[in-house]
């Protein structure tokens, strides 16, 4: 069947409803040129944008309109989420131990909150603080070995304290560690009396009738019996202090009301 030229006139003629709309040509009517840019030249065809660009990236429906109530649920849904990650950041931030793994999780829950500039500063603010806590880790570190140096001059005169520890000899060495061991103890002497002096620590040889208000008979966590005095295989008692480093101790040692030392269970003998 033959196209009439009245018939591909009107085939190629752009409607009414087509112009003003942003249109791109198709094809051109035979025995006709027009520049591609020309809108409202009569040999070419025309369809909208949209419709091409559906045809280009397999787009076959418009994008569904959402009711007020739907996008609602929809903002609650996505909300949710982002408050069930953050608690379990939280979570993972007040475990005592943490791993490899969980530092990762971490990692991936932050990801959902920062974007990249957040990232970058959280990670340059990162490295700054562990920086600068390495910094003062090394210089606590050179003070006292600067410390155990003088200390070691001290108590060996005529003596230097060794710089490298692989070339000493056997008498060497036992003289080096038993001057680390004597500053150990005594640092932790130093510990201990202060903190009996802030505690207001008093060791007692028998059970007292009555404590002071704000302070509390405690034991300390050797093996004991019901009757057992102070002084036997190290079982030792004294009044202190109360505080959160005590917790209340059901044993019956002694059938008075006492405390332990946190962390420790009670070891009762029959």
């Amino acid at each position: 069947m033959a196209i009439t030229g009245t018939a591909l006139r009107q085939i190629a003629t752009p409607t009414s409803a087509c112009i003003g709309r942003r249109m791109r040509p198709l094809v051109t009517s035979p025995g006709r040129s027009c520049d591609a840019g020309c809108r409202k030249s009569r040999g070419m065809l025309y369809r909208p944008l949209d419709v091409e660009r559906q045809s280009r990236y397999g787009v076959t429906q418009r994008q569904m309109v959402l009711t007020n109530a739907q996008r609602q649920a929809r903002w609650r849904e996505r909300h949710i989420r982002k408050r069930r990650a953050a608690q379990r950041v939280v979570h993972l931030l007040l475990r005592k131990y943490r791993t490899d793994v969980h530092i990762d999780e971490i990692a991936g829950l932050l990801h959902a909150f920062f974007n990249r500039d957040d990232a970058h500063k959280l990670r340059r603010r990162l490295r700054e603080l562990t920086d600068s806590r390495a910094r003062i880790a090394r210089h606590s570190t050179i003070a006292a070995l600067q410390d155990e140096k003088q200390a070691f001059e001290r108590d060996h005169p005529g003596k230097r304290y060794p710089k490298h520890k692989c070339g000493l000899t056997d008498r060497e060495a036992t003289d080096l560690a038993r001057c680390r061991r004597q500053r150990a103890r005594t640092y932790m002497r130093a510990v201990v009396r202060k903190l009996r002096q802030s505690l207001d620590m008093r060791y007692r040889s028998r059970v007292p009738r009555k404590v002071k208000a704000g302070y509390v008979l405690v034991h300390n966590h050797i093996a004991h019996t019901k009757d057992m005095a102070s002084g036997i295989n190290g079982f030792r008692f004294w009044t202190q202090k109360r505080n959160r480093d005590v917790a209340r101790c059901n044993c019956g040692w002694q059938g008075v009301p006492h405390y332990r030392i946190r962390g420790t269970s009670k070891r009762i003998e029959s």
